[in-house]
């Protein structure tokens, strides 16, 4: 499971999944972001705009749908994508 700390790790190697997400980052944006969430989060208010609570929805949405992407490419499907067993049948007890 991803989480922010792989992320921070792994900041220089997510240069072109930031850059999908927000056009408006600079290079020099990324290198003070540098896997911070929250200087993330205050560079989208900053570039575009927005008020604090939206870029925070927007950096979420961007975390989930790259740990999404690496969970697939790792196991070959999400897990967070919860399968529903058969339902049973009912059985009448004695």
């Amino acid at each position: 499971m991803i989480d922010w700390t792989h992320i921070e790790r792994q900041w220089s190697e997510l240069d072109s999944e930031v850059r999908a997400g927000w056009l408006k980052l600079t290079d020099e944006d990324l290198t003070y972001i540098a896997g911070s969430k929250q200087r993330l989060i205050g560079k989208v208010q900053e570039r575009y705009g927005v008020l604090e609570q939206e870029a925070d929805r927007q950096v979420h949405r961007w975390f989930t749908k790259l740990y999404l992407a690496r969970d697939k490419a790792a196991s070959g499907r999400p897990r967070a994508v919860a399968e529903t067993p058969a339902p049973r049948p009912f059985t009448k007890r004695p």
